[in-house]
């Protein structure tokens, strides 16, 4: 079974294998990687997380937060032809700030750890859905339980 996240400007495939688990990766600028861990080695329970997704508060708050800079450093001839348009400028702009930083969205992301607790990789759900993300996961706990037996 295989699941690929995707990440602006890169990507990540996991392949579970008989008995290891295959992560390769590669960004636009050309840097890739291969990475063979074992599943025995691999401790079953991930530790689970909830981060905030950077990049879509970053493509909806930035825009906004240019749109406010910009109309508050270069809106006196704005303000000059209509206050009205030169506060909706700003107001818009700060609504747009205020939206992509609060509900930017949430990636869940489950770290692996070898049994001396120390990182071995983690797994987003990035450009896929939490049900193709859970059932990868799923997968993956099973594949590990079973190899430790």
């Amino acid at each position: 079974m295989t699941y690929r996240e995707k990440r602006f400007g890169s990507w990540r495939s996991y392949d579970i294998r008989e008995r290891s688990l295959v992560i390769t990766g590669k960004t636009w600028f050309g840097t890739a990687f291969r990475m063979e861990v074992a599943l025995e080695k691999i401790k079953s329970l991930p530790d689970e997380v909830m981060a905030k997704d950077e990049m879509k508060t970053a493509l909806i708050g930035a825009p906004g937060a240019a749109a406010t800079l910009l109309g508050a450093a270069f809106g006196g001839p704005l303000y000059s032809m209509s206050p009205v348009q030169f506060y909706s400028v700003l107001a818009g702009g700060a609504i747009a700030m205020i939206i992509g930083f609060f509900i930017g969205g949430r990636v869940k992301a489950c770290v692996f750890k070898n049994r001396d607790e120390a990182v071995l990789f983690d797994l987003t759900e990035r450009g896929n859905s939490r049900s193709q993300f859970d059932a990868f996961v799923a997968m993956l706990r099973s594949r590990i339980q079973s190899a430790q037996r």
